[in-house]
């Protein structure tokens, strides 16, 4: 489901991007209009900024990760990451 949600912003995060002054502005911006999407549409989720790619982890009921994507807060372009690679990090 998040990576449908980044798939129908795509458009609008590369323009937050583009837009920002600064990279905290880009960030913050960034940040912000996918976590007001989210919680519009009561995904339980968690992220982890490494460097300046911010990691979405959708969690189901049980608590399990179900899903991951990357933000690039440079470009504001996602990825969808390979769920068993992303957890034996």
């Amino acid at each position: 489901m998040i990576s449908q949600i980044f798939a129908y912003m795509h458009i609008t995060l590369q323009k937050l991007a583009n837009h920002a002054k600064t990279p905290q502005e880009r960030g913050f911006r960034l940040a912000e209009e996918i976590t007001n999407r989210l919680m519009a549409k009561n995904i339980v989720y968690a992220f982890i900024i490494q460097d300046d790619t911010v990691y979405f982890e959708e969690i189901d009921k049980n608590g399990k990760i179900i899903e991951v994507v990357a933000l690039d807060l440079n470009t504001g372009k996602y990825a969808a990451i390979d769920l068993e690679e992303y957890l034996r990090r």
